[in-house]
């Protein structure tokens, strides 16, 4: 049985564990909870980092990977601010961008005094 190809989401989920991010994801962007009691109901209630490419998905295949958008929202789900925001639009090594973008996402964590879990 052919196995599916890798996405660029399933590498960015691996890099964010890395560094003990969790996530909740839906088929759009994978939104890192800034209140970690959100990860054990799985429904956003505060403020959360949300990370996805420009389509939005999380479900490109990694070859393909052109660059994480990376935006902090409120509660209500509006933009506060864009944190990350890729320059091209032509493929990049995915591998790096999410080792990157975790290492990113974990040190804004640390620096706002945000839980990570």
């Amino acid at each position: 049985m052919p196995t599916s190809p890798q996405t660029a989401g399933d590498v960015l989920r691996s890099a964010l564990a890395t560094h003990g991010i969790q996530v909740i994801e839906d088929v759009s962007c994978f939104a890192v909870p800034l209140d970690a009691r959100d990860l054990t109901t799985g429904v956003l209630s505060g403020r959360y980092i949300a990370v996805a490419d420009r389509d939005p998905s999380v479900t490109n295949p990694a070859d393909a990977h052109t660059g994480w958008v990376v935006a902090l929202y409120d509660p209500h789900g509006e933009p506060i601010r864009t944190l990350l925001y890729p320059a091209s639009l032509d493929p990049v090594d995915c591998a790096a961008d999410c080792a990157a973008t975790a290492a990113g996402v974990a040190l804004f964590l640390a620096t706002t005094g945000e839980p990570v879990s």
